[in-house]
């Protein structure tokens, strides 16, 4: 996912915008969320119940300030350094099926 997001922000000649620290940090939330939540259909549903998902600062949990905005942070996937982020679900379940609208 990391790499096709490199690849997409590359493409678009948006290099610049791409984070990596910060795509992997919310990937993890994320799909912590969904593996939680497995019967939710949609991405509304989703935060409707997971209403933290809105919460641009929800990443500063995980990471200092200076860490998370330092240009390492951006260029490669860093560990937190406040807490751990939540661990990757092997299961989705019906993930795979999850519609964005």
């Amino acid at each position: 996912m990391l790499r096709a997001i490199a690849a997409l922000a590359s493409h678009e000649g948006r290099e610049d915008k791409f984070h990596a620290t910060m795509t992997v940090c919310w990937i993890r939330i994320i799909a912590a969320a969904m593996a939680e939540e497995q019967d939710c259909q949609t991405a509304a549903d989703l935060v409707s119940r997971q209403p933290m998902l809105l919460d641009k600062e929800l990443p500063l949990r995980f990471y200092s300030r200076e860490l998370f905005f330092s240009a390492e942070a951006r260029r490669r996937a860093l560990d937190p350094d406040l807490a751990p982020l939540p661990p990757m679900p092997h299961s989705l379940g019906n993930a795979l099926s999850f519609k964005l609208r």
